[in-house]
Formats: structure tokens, C-alpha cells, sequence
């Protein structure tokens, strides 16, 4: 049975909190989805109890492992 929408949350965060509660996504991920506007910065806070902040593509990769690229 589907949920009840509310207004608090973006229209994507239940799904990335699911994805990072599993854990299916990494703090990395979440932080892309902040990035890709799935999610606030404030949400982003809720999900992982971290404040969010813009890291560059070196911090990135450093955190990840992984090359940082733009979409």
C-alpha cells in the first residue's frame, strides 16, 4: 500500500534514506543526491546525522576512492 506524501521531505527522500538505512548507498552517495538536488542539505543532516558540506572532486575521491564526476 503506498505511503501518504507529506511536504516535509523532497519527493525523493524516503527512497534515499531506505537506500542508506539498508546500507545499499554510502554517505557518498547521499551526498551526491544533496548534490543532484534528490535531497537538502538539511535532509541530507537527517539521513546521516552529519551536516552536509560541498567537498571538491579531490575530497571526493579521497572519501570515495573514487574519480568525482558531474552530471
Amino acid at each position: 500500500m503506498p505511503t501518504k506524501k507529506t511536504d516535509e521531505h523532497s519527493k525523493h527522500f524516503a527512497l534515499v534514506k531506505k537506500y542508506y538505512d539498508r546500507p545499499l548507498w554510502s554517505k557518498a552517495r547521499v551526498h551526491k543526491a544533496v548534490e543532484c538536488k534528490w535531497i537538502t542539505a538539511d535532509e541530507y543532516k537527517e539521513i546521516t546525522a552529519d551536516e552536509y558540506k560541498e567537498i571538491t572532486g579531490e575530497e571526493y575521491k579521497e572519501i570515495t576512492g573514487e574519480e568525482y564526476t558531474a552530471e
